[in-house]
């Protein structure tokens, strides 16, 4: 599958949860958006290798003025593996000789000579060579030679393929073979098909089915012969794909003989998949591959793989095929979109309030109805120090995008600065009249906002602590968020309206409204210009702020939405609502993904981490919560042996047992990412093999 890929910069803004969302500072990133709408994502150190890898990518003007970078020949499972080895590039020649599928190998370098990569082309060429000497199916060859025939590059790569042709065929020339001249004779690994092939009907349904063998036939019959080539095939393998012909029409009767774990095992299953993607019979493809992912999910298959049994990696499954049946796997253990949680934070004696997230991600701020603020290692869970200065509650927290200041407000009608790195107030902002309900902070650093019960917003120096601005409304003011761009600060009222002021002359930009219900919360979009607004009629809705036409209007709770934060990539939103729910929504389609975390009072805040799918929520529970979110993206690049044992835990786990690494097992952990690991063991309380006592 082919599809466009997509290098763009994106400029990571961290949000603040609850009523407020302030922006953050930056880290770079780069995504990668695939043809037909699939992303993934890679760190600036891995593009800095793609560079100095890539004479293409290096070379290209186009992308420091577009911040765009456009490789139209790459499909997704290449480009992550070329990922990988440009990666590992000082070891690529070890770990391309664990790779034995020649047809991948020859578009992996079709796509580095695209990229200009030569040291991986010169690794890839050397490879192949070696593949060609041990290659044993003449057709392959013709396959091989058929894809690179186009290329003159190739010219050292087709001599080594017509030197090993002319070696097998004067091989088989050798051999007495007797062939039947009345019937279709199959030339396999292991010899002649011990019965030639007389059944027309089903030798036409086998031809009519497979693109492979239609080719062969037409050549049979330009050359008037009756003998099919196919030496990566055996007996026992062609028998069994043949048999299934009969059913061709009738998948059901398909689906339930490859069911019988009697007949088939997951070899023969596996052996089958090889030789329908040989013969190119989707249909027959797609069912093994359903039997395969069922068969694999058995408990008993699982406690194989438990004593070190492995999908048998010899045999050559093409890797599409590879990733199907992954995918097919995830699917049934709903593993595309799984959250589980890494940490409660103990400390706070009554209501969470609200939510923000250091700058970096590292750590963690919660402000509290116990009238303090506490920080926290937001990558450990620990407890770093408490903001004591309020005499009342704290409605609001906010980390400063260069984060070195934390702003907190009160109802005591004061708003604090604190140090980040020290916990000493700086200052303390005193002028509203009221409660002081939201603050937030310009992308800079230099001003802080503050939104109050008595109908003023104020905007003060935060270097200074002076105020230099206020302005006032005649009806409630119900939200307030400053854009990532310093463009706008955006007020949302009682009565439903949105207001975007200029900061340039604090004059109304635009305003619009989308009910005439409370705005609750707002929260812009760290790349573009979206504000998602949450109402107390239960609806978020997603704003263009240019133009003030509404994107998607977000559907599913049950009261009041009480906040709402995007991801770092706003591929995603958050929500919680006094409905007691916590809800994730695709914020690109607006279609809801799940519920996570239904607790038994009503959601306060919650906040994304800025740069990682992890969220922070607070309620009336008087504990933050953090989760880890993995999604398609995380879960894309997992193999079959990882699955595998992700069921093997899920499985035991539904059992109320926990699953302890073996040796075995814990080999397989290892080669897992960071955040898979995690889920493992907190989510799902895997003990490694290394933690067991001597």
């Amino acid at each position: 599958m082919l599809f466009m890929l997509v290098l763009t910069l994106i400029t990571f803004s961290g949000q603040v949860a609850a009523a407020s969302h302030s922006p953050q500072s930056t880290t770079q990133r780069v995504t990668v958006q695939l043809k037909d709408g699939e992303e993934s994502e890679i760190s600036q150190a891995t593009f800095k290798q793609l560079i100095a890898a890539s004479k293409t990518i290096a070379n290209d003007t186009t992308y420091m003025e577009n911040q765009r970078l456009t490789l139209q020949e790459i499909p997704a499972p290449a480009f992550a593996e070329i990922v990988q080895l440009i990666k590992h590039i000082n070891r690529v020649a070890a770990l391309l000789a664990k790779k034995k599928r020649i047809f991948s190998l020859a578009k992996l370098l079709t796509y580095a000579r695209f990229l200009d990569a030569s040291v991986l082309e010169n690794a890839l060429e050397k490879r192949i060579k070696q593949l060609i000497r041990t290659e044993k199916s003449i057709y392959n060859l013709d396959k091989l030679k058929k894809n690179m025939a186009n290329d003159n590059l190739n010219k050292a790569l087709l001599n080594s393929i017509e030197s090993k042709r002319a070696f097998l065929m004067s091989k088989k020339n050798a051999n007495q073979i007797k062939i039947d001249p009345a019937a279709y004779n199959f030339i396999l690994q292991d010899g002649i098909l011990n019965k030639p092939l007389t059944d027309k009907n089903r030798i036409d349904i086998l031809i009519e089915s497979s693109q492979m063998l239609k080719d062969m036939f037409n050549d049979m019959e330009n050359t008037q012969s009756n003998v099919f080539y196919m030496d990566t095939i055996t007996q026992k393998t062609f028998e069994q794909l043949y048999l299934l012909i009969e059913d061709f029409n009738d998948s059901k009767k398909i689906n339930t003989r490859l069911a019988d774990n009697k007949t088939y095992s997951i070899r023969d299953l596996a052996n089958m998949l090889n030789a329908a993607n040989f013969f190119d019979i989707n249909i027959l493809m797609v069912s093994i591959i359903q039997a395969l992912a069922a068969r694999l999910l058995l408990p008993s298959s699982l406690e194989q793989l438990k004593n070190g049994a492995r999908w048998p990696n010899d045999l050559q499954i093409p890797a599409e095929l590879d990733f199907a049946i992954t995918s097919q796997i995830k699917n049934n253990i709903s593993m595309n979109n799984i959250i589980y949680t890494l940490f409660a934070l103990e400390g706070h004696t009554s209501d969470i309030s609200s939510i923000g997230w250091s700058p970096d991600g590292k750590n963690i701020v919660t402000g509290s109805w116990d009238n303090t603020a506490n920080i926290w290692n937001a990558q450990t869970g620990t407890f770093i120090r408490k903001l004591s200065q309020h005499t009342d509650i704290i409605y609001a927290v906010a980390w400063s995008p260069n984060g070195n200041l934390i702003a907190t407000a009160s109802s005591d009608r004061t708003a604090c600065l604190w140090d980040a790195a020290t916990g000493k107030r700086v200052h303390t902002l005193s002028g509203h009249t009221n409660e002081i309900l939201f603050i937030t902070w310009s992308p800079d650093s230099a001003y802080l906002a503050t939104g109050s019960y008595d109908r003023q917003i104020k905007i003060w120096n935060s270097k200074t602590g002076t105020l230099v601005r206020e302005m006032a409304e005649t009806i409630g003011i119900s939200s307030i968020a400053w854009s990532p761009d310093g463009k706008y600060l955006a007020i949302g009222l009682a009565n439903g309206t949105i207001k975007l002021m200029d900061p340039a002359s604090w004059s109304v930009a635009r305003s619009f409204s989308g009910s005439p219900h409370d705005v609750k919360t707002l929260a812009w979009s760290p790349i573009s210009n979206h504000l998602a607004a949450g109402s107390a009629d239960g609806i978020i809705r997603i704003w263009n702020a240019q133009t003030g036409q509404i994107i998607h209007s977000l559907k599913g709770h049950a009261d009041a939405i009480g906040s709402v934060s995007w991801n770092y990539n706003e591929k995603y939103l958050a929500s919680g609502s006094t409905d007691t729910e916590n809800k994730i929504w695709n914020a690109k389609t607006g279609a809801f993904i799940r519920t996570f975390y239904q607790q038994s009072s009503a959601t306060h805040c919650v906040a994304w981490s800025p740069i990682e799918n992890n969220i922070a929520t607070g309620s009336e529970e008087k504990m933050p919560f953090v989760f880890c979110y993995l999604d398609a993206d995380a879960l894309k690049s997992i193999t079959l042996d990882q699955i595998l044992l992700i069921a093997l835990a899920r499985d035991l786990g539904k059992q109320n047992k926990k699953l302890e690494l073996n040796s075995h097992l814990q080999k397989i952990f290892d080669t897992m990412s960071p955040a898979i690991q995690e889920f493992l063991v907190s989510g799902q309380g895997v003990k490694k093999f290394s933690e067991k006592p001597l």
